[in-house]
């Protein structure tokens, strides 16, 4: 779809980039990385109601179908890294070694796993076979991972080889209308258009909405089913961390399957790990936050107290309202997209994998990874997930823990952390703006991903990045031109910033682009706190439009002295048509 005229172009990033040669074209088709369309979303939502109702209607046990299953051996894999590490040509015997496995431990390179299943009953396990347990499950979580990382990768990894032929030409070529003719009714229609600006961003919060559905739905049926057995004690047994964890890289691997048929292109080796992290990741992704939060009201129904009882439906209660809360709030919407839908979202980065700067190292590369991973879960946006899903699942807590006793991987999980994870939130954001790693990180992004509800974040943290360095920074200008190109798209029609946590002086970057742009028709602000100084900058910038005939801006803070500008607007010779203030 105008492959050749939307290619993005790596920006210079730094005057040791702006010295090195320019990196290579990105493979064709790959701006369109991560687009979803129609064929897309029914590839990823059927297995998802496929799964969803084997897990309600039990028509596959996981456990059961993997009984006798082997699995990799933790104690002859650290034997044998014992042995490489000390640079021994010949690997001594298991015992002569200094990892001393257990008289129950096999001694071969596998371990089947213990002859019970799942849920049990421990007075019939013996000795041994309630050993070997942790054992057996913890290596089985460890290669399930090994496992998507490596497929995974090498699913992504092909579809370069598949970036010909005539279904792959077909499938770049088409035309936006064969998307679907229902989705295009859809947006016609006032109340959805309002919301959604193109099929893409519909279709996203279809997929992500079904998908969060989907993940709730599993997660109450193994708690039921834990609860029902009465292995619930103080956390989730083995076998349920295996399902979660199946769970899980299940969907990682079929949503890299579908990206690699859907929009095949050259993608960095490290690029699928990396959008794992925002999935599996715990403590970083927001699906791991509803697991802990249904472990807890699994443990609180375990209890034989009625009180606690009615904390855990209170909780898992609570679990679902607010992620559906979540769903209808757009800057919360946009984060659980990049979530759960991270993979499906990765996007070609050709100075990822060919073109570097002389001055990069592998350690400095790492760190600003790290920065990357640390700044994506902090934020006004992050901290408000945090705040209507932690805090009253740790109010909760305690009462759990007031009633009951005092429960070790309760205060963890659900007391501890959370606090520590909403105090480092709103205490990192600002500095970690201030960081280089994370200005070239917003700037590259927003060059890389098309006009969608993800491009849409990273402007407007680049807008809130330009605030805290101040405008006489270099960068700053780099990122007011990035927002500016990526508000200027052939496609951009509707700039839709609602909700975002816009002040007057981070809009101000977004006035220059509605003023200098001849094809924005809607603007949406509504939901932010402008005030009077924004709304100032708001009408300067329509008075220069020659194309804005729709702006909503409702709820921005204004007083009479901010109506009073629209008032002025009014009355002057603008194109403007509608305007919707509160």
């Amino acid at each position: 779809r105008n492959h050749e005229a939307c290619r993005p172009a790596e920006p210079p990033l730094s005057e040791a980039r702006m010295e090195s040669p320019a990196p290579p074209h990105p493979a064709r088709g790959a701006h369109r990385a991560g687009r979803l369309g129609c064929g897309t979303f029914w590839a990823l939502v059927a297995p998802q109601l496929l799964v969803v109702c084997g897990v309600l209607f039990s028509w596959v046990d996981p456990v059961r179908v993997l009984k006798g299953t082997p699995v990799p051996n933790p104690f002859y894999v650290l034997n044998i890294t014992y042995a490489i590490v000390n640079r021994t040509v010949v690997l001594a015997p298991m015992q002569e070694q200094r990892w001393k496995a257990p008289a129950w431990a096999p001694q071969g390179g596998t371990m089947e796993m213990p002859a019970h299943v799942w849920p049990h009953e421990g007075e019939r396990l013996s000795a041994d076979e309630w050993a070997a347990r942790p054992w057996y499950w913890l290596a089985a979580i460890g290669t399930l991972f090994t496992a998507t990382l490596l497929v995974g990768t090498l699913v992504l990894y092909l579809s370069a080889c598949s970036r010909t032929g005539s279904v792959y030409n077909e499938l770049i070529e088409g035309e936006p209308e064969q998307d679907g003719a229902l989705v295009g009714r859809l947006l016609a229609i006032p109340i959805i258009g309002r919301f959604f600006s193109s099929t893409e961003e519909l279709l996203s919060c279809a997929l992500v909405s079904l998908t969060v559905a989907s993940h709730l739905t599993i997660l109450t049926k193994i708690m039921m089913s834990v609860v029902e057995s009465g292995c619930m004690k103080t956390t989730l047994d083995f076998e349920g961390w295996f399902l979660l964890s199946l769970e899980g890289s299940s969907w990682a691997v079929w949503q890299a399957v579908v990206l690699a048929i859907a929009c095949p292109a050259i993608y960095g080796p490290f690029t699928f790990a990396e959008a794992c992290a925002e999935l599996l990741l715990p403590y970083f992704s927001e699906a791991y936050d509803s697991a802990k939060d249904a472990i807890f009201a699994a443990v609180a129904l375990s209890s034989e107290s009625r009180a606690a009882h009615a904390i855990g439906y209170i909780s898992l209660g609570w679990l679902w309202c607010v992620n559906w809360w979540f769903l209808w709030v757009p800057k919360t919407r946009a984060r659980l997209i990049s979530d759960y839908l991270s993979i499906l979202y990765i996007k070609p980065d050709p100075a990822e994998t060919r073109w570097r700067a002389p001055d990069e190292t592998i350690a400095s590369r790492a760190w600003a990874k790290v920065c990357v991973k640390l700044f994506t879960n902090s934020g006004p946006e992050k901290g408000h997930l945090l705040l209507w899903e932690d805090v009253p699942q740790s109010l909760l807590a305690i009462a759990y823990s007031a009633i009951v006793g005092f429960n070790g991987a309760v205060f963890i999980q659900n007391i501890a952390l959370p606090m520590v994870r909403i105090v480092f939130c709103n205490l990192s954001y600002r500095h970690l703006l201030r960081t280089q790693e994370i200005q070239h990180h917003l700037l590259r992004e927003l060059r890389l991903t098309a006009a969608s509800a993800r491009a849409r974040s990273f402007a407007v943290h680049a807008a809130r990045c330009c605030v805290v360095i101040g405008e006489a920074d270099p960068m700053s200008q780099q990122l007011y031109d990035a927002i500016g190109e990526w508000g200027g798209g052939p496609q951009a029609v509707t700039l839709s910033l609602i909700s975002c946590g816009l002040t007057a002086e981070s809009f101000r970057p977004f006035g220059k682009l509605v003023a200098a742009s001849n094809k924005l028709v809607v603007l949406d602000v509504q939901g932010n706190a402008l005030r009077d100084t924004g709304a100032q900058l708001l009408v300067e910038a329509l008075k220069n439009s020659a194309s804005m005939r729709t702006v909503h801006a409702q709820q921005i803070g204004i007083t009479d002295v901010g109506a009073a500008y629209f008032g002025d607007l009014l009355r002057g010779n603008t194109p403007l048509r509608i305007l919707g203030l509160t």
